[in-house]
């Protein structure tokens, strides 16, 4: 899938205003930009540059002299002359005049890839971002998706860019809100939905182009061409070398394993080498270790998939892969427990980047454990559970630990959902100043409501997920 596909430009309000601050105000307009493939760095980029004088230009992953081809092409574009370059210091040479005789934006797309073509490129931009730093208006931007690699160029003392881009900009998914902008039509609990399932991915949300949620998952996954059935190992394949052995920690957290001995064992690996698979794919943002909290077993780690549109591969496709290649988009209704079970935990992430957010939390995390519950014998054993949302956040010598339940499921949240998460913050260990959080996508019912409003627990629906309604205050 290509960048190209993007055909409608939405959100990023805040990236903007970052870049045009630096553009207007700064005595150093310069800046790094980072964040993973597919991300939406270069429309950020060209949204940026709308009505500014400005070069662009995306380097290959290839030799020097296919990348100073490239800077000879959009410089003839630029200028309207023929330009035949042959060297980078050329190019350099063409830019500082450019970028000296009216205030220009620069941008080097993917500029890992040019300055790993050649030793000489660096100290060529070095010489570059001197010149539009000391002697001019204009500004200079540097992108790639190869973040590590980037900062290391940057943050390295001894290397030609060392100490020049001190602003940084690392472009994340959309949010929730933001990607309304793609569905207008679009009910709110469907766009939930599709976050759900595709996360805040800008070109996936432009090619899930129909007004419902169902309409989608049968264009996108159900029917052919299913225009998003291999994005998920695309994903990997693109970060990593021997992604096949990445996909089989990935089908195995996706089928209900979390430890790293669970999931040595499905992929009949040691488990040291499920560790470092494990590692690399948290590296690349897809898997990540869940945070133990309030006394949860902090040497039992556990891993979920954190990748909305990866973990909904794993957890619903590739569960139901026969089905859904016998009867194609006709299975919709049959694999939808399976939807809503995957749905369910991935809304449990959205919860807990909400609290932090939201509340500005020092950590966030999960419990998990045993509790005592008395059997219909009336005998008293331990049984497993879990809290789905765990919180603390300090003000001063003051700490509130925030406690959690979500709920994604069509009917609303009542005080039967409150007495269960009570009931397991009663039999939590240590010193605690509890304040409990209910998550709930449809909604509360009458009797809860009017509990929260006496009491002070917190409730979060969907209106203000999406933003339509304040966050309640602590």
């Amino acid at each position: 899938m290509h960048p190209a596909s993007v055909r409608k430009f939405v959100g990023r309000a805040n990236e903007l205003r970052f870049l045009e601050t630096i553009y207007a105000e700064s005595d150093h307009k310069t800046c790094a930009v980072t964040g993973r493939r597919q991300i939406g760095k270069s429309s950020l980029l060209r949204k940026f540059c709308e009505g500014k004088r400005s070069f662009m230009v995306q380097f290959y992953n290839g030799s020097e002299e296919q990348n100073v081809e490239m800077l000879s092409l959009e410089l003839s574009s630029f200028l309207g002359t023929d330009i035949k370059l042959d060297s980078f210091a050329a190019a350099v040479k063409q830019l500082m005049s450019i970028t000296e005789e009216e205030k220009t934006v620069v941008v080097f797309d993917e500029y890992t890839y040019a300055s790993a073509s050649s030793p000489y490129i660096a100290s060529g931009v070095q010489e570059l971002t001197d010149w539009i730093v000391d002697r001019t208006e204009s500004m200079i931007i540097l992108c790639s998706s190869e973040m590590s690699t980037l900062e290391d160029e940057i943050d390295t003392y001894g290397m030609p860019l060392y100490g020049r881009f001190p602003a940084r900009l690392k472009v994340g998914p959309l949010d929730l809100r933001e990607t309304l902008g793609f569905h207008p039509e679009m009910e709110h609990m469907d766009a939930l939905r599709l976050y759900l399932t595709l996360g805040g991915i800008p070109v996936y949300h432009s090619l899930a182009n129909k007004d419902t949620y169902r309409g989608n998952i049968e264009s996108c996954y159900l029917s052919q061409p299913a225009l998003l059935s291999n994005e998920a190992m695309s994903i990997v394949n693109r970060e990593l070398n021997d992604g096949d052995k990445y996909t089989r920690i990935l089908d195995a957290i996706g089928n209900g394993a979390t430890t790293i001995a669970t999931i040595a064992s499905k992929c009949d690996v040691s488990e040291q080498l499920a560790g470092m698979y494990l590692a690399h794919l948290s590296s690349i943002g897809v898997v990540k270790p869940l945070v133990p909290m309030a006394g949860a077993n902090r040497r039992e780690k556990r891993y979920a998939i954190t990748d909305y549109l990866v973990s909904f591969y794993y957890g619903v496709i590739m569960r139901r892969e026969n089905l859904i290649r016998n009867r194609e988009a006709e299975c919709y209704d049959d694999i939808l427990p399976t939807i809503s079970t995957q749905l369910g935990k991935s809304f449990e992430f959205l919860c807990r980047d909400f609290v932090g957010k939201a509340y500005g939390c020092d950590e966030v995390g999960s419990w998990w454990g045993t509790v005592e519950s008395v059997s219909e014998d009336g005998i008293k054993e331990a049984v497993d559970a879990d809290i789905d949302v765990v919180a603390t956040k300090s003000s001063g010598k003051n700490r509130i630990d925030l406690f959690g339940e979500c709920k994604f499921r069509t009917r609303k949240m009542g005080m039967s959902d409150l007495r269960t998460l009570e009931s397991r913050v009663e039999n939590l260990h240590g010193r605690f100043n509890p304040r409990l959080i209910l998550f709930s996508a449809s909604g509360f019912d009458e009797d809860l409501t009017e509990y929260a409003a006496d009491s002070g627990m917190l409730l979060i629906d969907a209106d203000v997920l999406f933003g339509d309604k304040p966050v309640p205050p602590l």
